[in-house]
């Protein structure tokens, strides 16, 4: 509710900007599909392993620029103050390299439920091609199927535990891509669960925004990232730093005495 009435009279820049932010990003990914459809077969797997790929990871990081800019946007609007467009290009001119790397950090990070998932899938499709027993398929069903309950049990904790880096960025500059994803991770010690609920109670937005065949999620989106940020700015009043940043060392960060975290927040 405070995430959406911060936004009144903000929403018409900041879905401009969303708006922007995806045309700019689709001229960018068309070429890929015209490239992708040149010539024979083989053809195409040379243009998709030589050009397809690199650019696509370059695009990827061009969204991630563009994407916390608009968070930026958002973000300020939960400090009072009004949607700047100009920060749609925020993090293209101010130390974007840092913005990147937090971003390949937190890839890394996924990476181990990237490989089971993959690991699953080929062991099932290998199964199901070259093997004629019923037993052996099922096996390969019952890898594919624990392998898919790490991918998405990992990633959810690997992405809640994350989930402050850009927004410890804002506010700390001056700080490295691992330095970023680090504190993010400390402060989510033990708050991880508070965020889950707080997204899952999105989940009937989420079902709109699919009906509506995603223009809903212009709005949809703008609201979450300001209650994230409120989420952000909660746990850094709770532990008496406003910058994020906790004192003492990564591993057991000061906190009150008198905070949220001795405290049920949903009461």
């Amino acid at each position: 509710m405070i995430a959406r009435e911060s936004l009144a009279g903000n929403y018409g820049v900041v879905i401009g900007a969303y708006i922007l932010c995806t045309v700019i990003l689709n001229m960018l990914t068309a070429p890929l599909s015209v490239i992708s459809g040149l010539g024979n077969l083989t053809g195409m797997v040379i243009a998709g392993s030589i050009i397809t790929v690199p650019l696509s990871l370059i695009i990827s990081l061009i969204s991630v620029l563009f994407n916390t800019g608009v968070d930026k946007m958002v973000f300020d609007v939960t400090k009072g103050k009004r949607a700047d467009f100009g920060n749609l290009f925020y993090c293209f001119t101010h130390d974007p390299l840092t913005v990147v790397c937090a971003f390949l950090w937190i890839l890394l990070y996924l990476l181990p439920a990237l490989i089971a998932i993959l690991a699953g899938t080929g062991i099932f499709a290998a199964l199901a091609v070259f093997s004629e027993s019923q037993t052996a398929l099922l096996i390969g069903a019952a890898i594919l199927f624990v392998t898919a309950v790490f991918y998405f049990v990992w990633t959810a904790v690997v992405s809640l535990s994350v989930s402050m880096t850009y927004f410890l960025y804002f506010d700390n500059p001056e700080m490295k891509a691992g330095e970023l994803v680090k504190c993010s991770a400390r402060m989510m010690k033990g708050n991880k669960l508070r965020l889950f609920k707080l997204y899952l109670s999105y989940a009937g937005f989420f079902l709109l925004g699919i009906l509506s065949c995603g223009l809903a999620f212009l709005w949809i989106n703008p609201n979450i990232t300001a209650a994230a940020a409120y989420f952000y700015q909660d746990i850094c009043a709770a532990s008496g730093n406003p910058s994020g940043i906790f004192e003492g060392t990564a591993e057991d960060p000061v906190r009150s005495e008198n905070t949220y975290y001795q405290q049920d927040y949903w009461n």
